[in-house]
């Protein structure tokens, strides 16, 4: 009797702990046709491989690469935006959208246009777990 209770605990313990891992999140690319390349430099404190750059020499558009919640934008001395997006537990910064075609606390869906850029312009591209800062290169895939 109690090896049966002690087997049915582990199994149970188990199912729960494979129903505890978080899904792989899969990105859209914010610029369908963009090709990416890691950043040479730290920006705002992160390290420079843990933020991807990612041009077009064609796109206009920026695409959201989530389902989710505009939470902040931000207006740079350049003229350019930061757009700020939550989903899930996760953040994603997109730094260099010269034109907002969205505004603080709209839902948005994946791939929806969020704003505009100059054909070649690179955006910035960060990705965060809660506060922790992750490489954005597995999980965003651009096609150039």
């Amino acid at each position: 009797m109690r090896y049966s209770f002690i087997t049915t605990f582990l199994l149970l313990l188990l199912l729960h702990a494979n129903s505890q891992v978080k899904d792989t999140i899969r990105l859209a690319c914010p610029l369908q046709k963009g090709i990416m390349k890691s950043a040479t430099q730290d920006g705002y404190g992160y390290k420079a491989d843990m933020k991807m750059i990612i041009a077009s020499v064609t796109d206009t558009l920026v695409l959201s690469p989530v389902d989710g919640k505009v939470d902040l934008i931000t207006a740079g001395a350049d003229g350019k935006y930061e757009i700020v997006m939550h989903h899930k537990d996760y953040n994603i910064w997109l730094i260099g959208v010269s034109n907002l075609m969205v505004r603080k606390n709209d839902q948005i869906k994946k791939e929806q246009p969020v704003g505009k850029v100059k054909p070649g312009d690179e955006i910035e591209f960060l990705f965060f777990n809660g506060e922790e800062p992750i490489n954005p290169e597995k999980l965003l895939s651009c096609k150039h």
